[in-house]
Order: C-alpha cells, then sequence, then structure tokens
C-alpha cells in the first residue's frame, strides 16, 4: 500500500495527502510520524499499525469535524483508484474497495482477539455490526481463514497459493471439539455468523 502511494503522491505521501485524510487518519499518522525518531518514510511507514492501513481502506469520514469548515473525505477517489487498487489486483479479479475493506476489518477484528489471546473458536466479535434481526454479528474462524487467504491473493498470488496449501488451521477446525464449540455457540439466540 506504501508502494502504491509513494507512486501517486510521493514516499512522503503522509505529508502529502494530509488536506485528504479524515480526522481519524490524520491523528493515526500524526501518531506514527511523532513516534518515529527519524522522519525518513520507512520510520514513519514502520510506525503505522494494522488499524492506519485498514482505516485508508474504508470510504473517509470528516475532516474538521469539530470546525464550522469540516468536509467529507473520499477515500475510493484519492486513494482506492489512484493507489490501492493496483496494490489488491493481482488476484485475478479487481475488487471494490468496500470488499476489501471488508476483509481487512475482519482481519483487523480476528488480529485483535487473538493478540489479547481471547477465544476465537466460539466466532469473533464484529463490533456494532447485527444482521437484519438486531443479532450481533460473529464471524466463524472458518470465515475468517477464507477471507485471510482471499485477501492474500488479491495482494500476490503466489503468497495466496502458498497460505492455501498450509492446511493445520484446516485441520484443527475439523477437530470434534472445534466443531463441537461453535455448534454450541450456533444456539446462542442474539447472535449470528457470518
Amino acid at each position: 500500500m506504501h508502494r502504491e502511494l509513494a507512486a501517486v503522491y510521493g514516499s512522503r505521501w503522509f505529508n502529502q495527502v494530509t488536506a485528504k485524510l479524515d480526522d481519524r487518519s490524520r491523528g493515526q499518522i500524526d501518531k506514527a510520524k511523532q513516534k518515529a525518531r527519524n522522519p525518513s518514510p520507512g520510520k514513519v511507514i514502520a510506525e503505522m499499525d494494522f488499524g492506519t492501513w485498514t482505516c485508508l481502506l474504508e470510504p473517509g469520514g470528516y475532516a474538521n469535524a469539530r470546525r464550522p469548515n469540516q468536509y467529507r473525505t473520499d477515500y475510493e477517489t484519492d486513494f482506492w483508484f489512484p493507489a490501492f487498487e493496483k496494490a489488491f489486483s493481482h488476484g485475478g479479479t479487481v475488487p471494490t474497495r468496500a470488499h476489501i475493506a471488508e476483509l481487512t476489518r475482519h482481519l483487523r477484528y480476528a488480529r485483535n482477539r487473538i493478540a489479547h489471546r481471547e477465544s476465537v473458536v466460539f466466532g469473533i466479535p464484529q463490533p456494532g455490526q447485527q444482521d437484519p434481526q438486531g443479532r450481533w454479528l460473529r464471524q466463524t474462524p472458518q470465515s475468517l481463514l477464507k477471507d485471510l487467504r482471499e485477501g492474500m491473493t488479491h495482494l500476490d498470488p503466489e503468497l495466496g497459493g502458498w497460505l492455501s496449501s498450509c492446511d493445520g488451521v484446516d485441520q484443527l477446525l475439523t477437530d470434534p471439539r472445534a466443531v463441537s464449540a461453535l455448534s454450541y455457540a450456533r444456539t446462542a439466540t442474539n447472535k449470528a455468523f457470518i
């Protein structure tokens, strides 16, 4: 993603696109720039967390939200079409920004749960998301694995192929205990699974 942004806006794209960023992304990038003791592009990029990158795949929000001169940003026009579409168009089809944003959002939710050593066997909560019946959405581990493989294939077909050949997690998910746990989780009336 950095490579494609640098091709469009220069290696210090994070300084060039400030007016195109919503408040959340601007804050995250400013935080990364402050943490980088050496403000070289590589140091700043290294300080950007996964959430920063996934936010840049969203539609964009408001800039100057608490001021009279607020405006809506458009990440599809400013980032997806000139840069990110190229970054994710290697899997045979050209995905939409919304689809890649959804895949990376699912991965971020799972990564956060796993990083905090929380169980994913009963499904991964999708914060703030409900189905039409008002049930809170959770993603199954199988669905997450599918999303991970698809996302990696869009970035690099070889990487996606390699990841698909790693079947240890597939085998683990067919373990009777994992199947039983997920079946039990599905009995909860206030949850829906994707």
